[in-house]
């Protein structure tokens, strides 16, 4: 399995969405953060699987959760980017 890394910002961002969930409803937040968790499962067993949108950006989309994972892949690694509302443009 391919090793991942995580941009500097890119865990703040699910952070961010993690509370705004939270403060909705604390199994809504356990939901989101469930669905984004299997969505890097997912990166990580086939990264290739995921369209590239831009330059060499790849986005897996949270299959509950109107949020994007950004990311770039190599044979080797896999480095997370960016995790975005999909509301914003990118």
């Amino acid at each position: 399995m391919r090793i991942i890394h995580y941009h500097e910002n890119s865990l703040s961002d699910f952070q961010s969405g993690l509370d705004y969930y939270d403060g909705i409803s604390p199994s809504i937040g356990d939901r989101f953060e469930k669905d984004f968790w299997e969505t890097i499962e997912k990166i990580k067993i086939n990264p290739f699987h995921f369209q590239v949108k831009y330059f060499e950006v790849r986005v897996a989309f949270l299959q509950h959760f109107p949020f994007s994972i950004h990311f770039l892949a190599n044979e080797k690694e896999i480095e997370v980017l960016t995790v975005l509302h999909n509301s914003r443009n990118y």
